[in-house]
This record gives structure tokens, sequence and C-alpha cells, in this order.
């Protein structure tokens, strides 16, 4: 995993729907990360913090890997999963979990997009997830913006 110091801190506003038997659910994160290019791709890597009523305060990572028409998703304990998305079609999860009872689950993709300029970018991610439990359609679009540098507070004269 490359060193925190050697990406480009960036802003992160992530918006997601969870769509379950005609219900929608939305979330909106806002938080700061961390942009490394890649030859012509990029790993994004930025933190959640939120509360787990078993556990209390809890911290995940979650690393975007973007490239060769692929986007890989990488969450950390306490929740860790692996899911690998490419944009020429509908593919199945090729690495995932499992739902409650041992039973797995299927991953389709529906649409796969990303983006990368000089200092911003977008990742876009609409799927359903699927297997003995259907567990609906979900849409996740991510924007990233260099982060802007704090400006310095000068002293004041006495």
């Amino acid at each position: 995993m490359p060193r925190a110091s050697e990406g480009m801190p960036v802003r992160v506003a992530l918006d997601s729907a969870h769509t379950f038997r005609g219900e929608t659910d939305s979330v909106r994160l806002l938080t700061t990360g961390q942009l490394f290019r890649e030859g012509s791709g990029f790993t994004l890597i930025y933190g959640e913090t939120g509360m787990d009523m078993s556990c209390g305060m809890i911290t995940m990572m979650t690393r975007l890997t973007c490239g060769n028409d692929r986007v890989s998703l990488e969450r950390s304990e306490p929740d860790y999963s692996t899911m690998i998305f490419d944009k020429q079609g509908q593919y199945t999860c090729q690495d995932g979990g499992e739902e409650y009872m041992g039973e797995g689950f299927r991953l389709v993709a529906d649409n796969v997009d990303y983006h990368l300029g000089d200092a911003d970018g977008r990742i876009n991610l609409s799927f359903s997830i699927m297997g003995e439990y259907d567990s609906g359609k979900y849409d996740i679009d991510i924007k990233f913006a260099k982060q802007k540098p704090k400006p310095r507070r000068r002293a004041k004269a006495c």
C-alpha cells in the first residue's frame, strides 16, 4: 500500500442510494482521502467513521482502484469486503462475502464509470446484489477534488 505522504490530499463527497422493495434510502458522506496516480489509472483511499450498536465507534478504510476498464473496491474490518466491477457489461462479483446463514451472493454491475482530471475526479457504480436474500439495488456516486491548503494564521501584533 502506498504511503499516505505520497498521495495527493483530496476532499471526497459520496452519495449513495439503496433501493429495496420499492423504497430508497439515501446517504451522503463528506470526508478526506488520498489520491494516488498509477499509470493511466488511480487509487482513491478514504476513511469512514460511524457508530455500530454492537461495537461502538468504528472507522473503516475504503480503497477504490480504477484502471483497465475495472474498478475494485476493498473495505477494511470490521465490515471487510472486496468487490470488482468491469466497465464492459454486466459482470458478476469476482470476490465477495457471505450472506447470513453462509449463503453466498452474486453482484451484477449495471453501470461502472470513472474519470480523473488534473485535480478532481468521479467514480460512479450502479449494481445489484442477489442471493438467497435479495439485497436490492445500489447507486454510488463519488466525487473528489484536490484539498485546498489551510490558510496560515498570522500572529496578532501586540
